[in-house]
């Protein structure tokens, strides 16, 4: 009975020794495809897990892969660009070097709002006693907003001429 248990122990801890051996250590750099900057804290993960890592402000990572996970896929993602996929027995002497190509996401709608609501109800307010011509209203609510704002006064002068032309 002695020799079965420490046989058996035997062979779970070399099942585990060659388990923990299968694992593989990637290391990598993410760059933008067009402009070969590095993109830092990318998303970079095995295919079907969240668990994952980022990259550091150089856009580079390193990532250690269990075996179970070796004939999966590594993913790189990051918002704004197309998610970066090569399966992991492709990736030659454990380093990849990823060129992100941007995709830009289109929104349907997008608010935005100031800390000081004060000043957007009063462009809106002046907006309708100025001007009466529906095409205008974007462009003269911008312009109110700058008159209000002082400080602003040269996007202002860049607004009006751009109406003018």
């Amino acid at each position: 009975m002695k020799a079965i248990i420490t046989t058996t122990l035997l062979m779970m801890l070399v099942a585990f020794g060659l388990r923990a051996q299968e694992s593989a250590i990637i290391k990598g750099q993410i760059c933008n495809g067009l402009n070969h900057m590095p993109l830092k804290d990318c998303h970079v993960y095995v295919d079907g897990q969240v668990a994952g890592t980022i990259s550091n402000q150089y856009g580079e990572f390193e990532l250690e892969i269990p075996g179970r996970y070796l004939g999966r896929s590594l993913n790189i993602s990051y918002m704004g660009f197309e998610t970066f996929s090569r399966p992991i027995g492709e990736i030659s002497g454990h380093f990849v070097e990823a060129m992100l190509m941007e995709s830009p996401i289109w929104l349907n709608e997008l608010v935005i709002t100031p800390g000081n609501r004060g000043i957007v109800d009063h462009a809106l307010a002046s907006v309708e006693k100025k001007f009466d011509n529906e095409e205008d209203l974007l462009q003269a609510f911008y312009k109110v907003l700058l008159e209000k704002d002082k400080d602003q006064h040269i996007l202002k002068s860049v607004l009006a001429s751009n109406k003018t032309k």
